[in-house]
């Protein structure tokens, strides 16, 4: 297999100012064409680059060990790492995707029907086109993906593509066209409720790849967790959206262990 090329990218200038650090990965495929695919990460909490982290058990799921994961698995996709804008520490590093979605001193998000967050990632998205380092065709195809915390920040740009339904911006519109697909990976209690929001991705054709596991459905500590899971699950099915569930280690306790296996773990 070839191996990964990874691209770190610090202080990418997006909408209005707001800037984000981002992670670039690909495989180093010496013949092959440039890939045409955007694959957009969202990470989850204590999540950093490999010196910022502690050296704890969660240690190997730091940014560049991602990356590469990402990397093999969307093995024809340019891979975005994009990096919270800040932190708290709550005991443990909680992430903050404040460039995409409004949220408490918690972490607990507020999803606005704006189009602010598209705008953003679409500016970042560019700025990582023009790199002179790397190399990506004409884009074809976006695909989203949030893991636990990072899930808020997918969830706002799902508000926003239901946004941009009512509004007209023929620039966004092109760049929302290219995305296919969207992947939650244990998000937590941040699923969306909202069945006229869920519409659109039934009739944008966007395939949803949603993994779980106990920790976050069947864990005795987050009884929201589950109850907004099942909820935001009804109505996936009942809008006949095209969607795969898995659920992961279903027969094992929940643990903050498995919660991170998920990454390796998910099918694409």
């Amino acid at each position: 297999m070839a191996e990964v090329v990874l691209k770190r990218l610090i202080a990418v200038k997006g909408l209005d100012g707001r800037m984000n650090d981002i992670l670039v990965a690909w495989l180093d495929r010496k013949l092959s064409k440039n890939p045409d695919t955007l694959t957009m990460f969202f990470h989850g909490d204590i999540q950093d680059f490999s010196e910022n982290m502690d050296q704890t058990a969660y240690l190997k799921w730091n940014f560049e060990n991602t990356a590469q994961i990402l990397a093999k698995k969307f093995s024809d996709d340019l891979i975005m790492l994009i990096r919270c804008s800040h932190r708290k520490s709550f005991g443990f590093q909680k992430c903050f995707f404040d460039n995409f979605v409004q949220s408490d001193r918690y972490g607990e998000p507020t999803y606005k029907k704006s189009i602010e967050s598209l705008k953003h990632l679409k500016c970042l998205s560019e700025q990582v086109s023009k790199n002179q380092d790397i190399k990506i065709s004409d884009l074809n195809q976006i695909k989203l993906v949030g893991f636990s915390q990072g899930v808020t920040a997918l969830n706002q740009i799902i508000y926003a593509i239901h946004t941009l339904d009512e509004s007209s911006d023929p620039e966004l519109e092109k760049f929302v066209g290219l995305i296919q697909d969207i992947y939650w990976l244990d998000g937590g209690q941040s699923w969306i409720t909202e069945e006229k929001v869920l519409q659109t991705l039934k009739h944008r054709n966007i395939r949803c790849h949603i993994t779980v596991s106990p920790f976050q459905v069947e864990n005795p500590s987050r009884p929201g967790n589950r109850q907004n899971f099942l909820m935001f699950r009804e109505f996936v099915e009942k809008l006949k959206i095209d969607s795969k569930f898995s659920f992961l280690f279903h027969d094992q306790e929940p643990s903050c262990e498995n919660h991170f296996k998920v990454l390796e773990a998910f099918q694409p």
